[in-house]
């Protein structure tokens, strides 16, 4: 095992894992303790997640509504034909024709979704051609 480094550089390198002779040894930290902050208190008094630059760890999602209901109805339109295309195959012709139906409402539904979240139809045009 190897001790742990007797002085402390700013750059945090756990010598069990890191190199401090490759190409990060030659930054110079000039202040370490702004290097390495202490652990940031939250109101309730719990320490949180150190965040780089202050920054959130995971950015809120640019979506509007109009995402996870695209994906909802998509994915439903998707499962019904797949059921009603098992349905045709065992024989169940109304339960077919009424799953082709949920089918095409949710295909439907899903297109003016994401034409309503991309905010121009030419834009949903140029996706086809992909």
């Amino acid at each position: 095992m190897i001790p742990p480094p007797t002085t402390y550089d700013g750059r945090n390198l756990d010598p069990r894992i890191a190199d401090p002779h490759g190409e990060g040894a030659l930054i110079e930290v000039e202040r370490p303790e702004a290097a390495w902050p202490a652990a940031i208190e939250t109101p309730t008094g719990a320490p949180a997640a150190a965040t780089y630059y202050d920054l959130p760890v995971v950015k809120p999602p640019p979506w509007r509504w109009f995402v996870p209901a695209y994906f909802y109805a998509s994915g439903l339109a998707g499962a019904a034909s797949t059921v009603a295309a098992a349905a045709e195959l065992a024989g169940e012709r109304p339960l077919a024709r009424r799953l082709h139906a949920i089918a095409t409402i949710g295909e439907a539904a899903g297109a003016a979704l994401l034409i309503a979240d991309l905010g121009r139809p030419a834009r949903f045009h140029h996706m086809l051609r992909v």
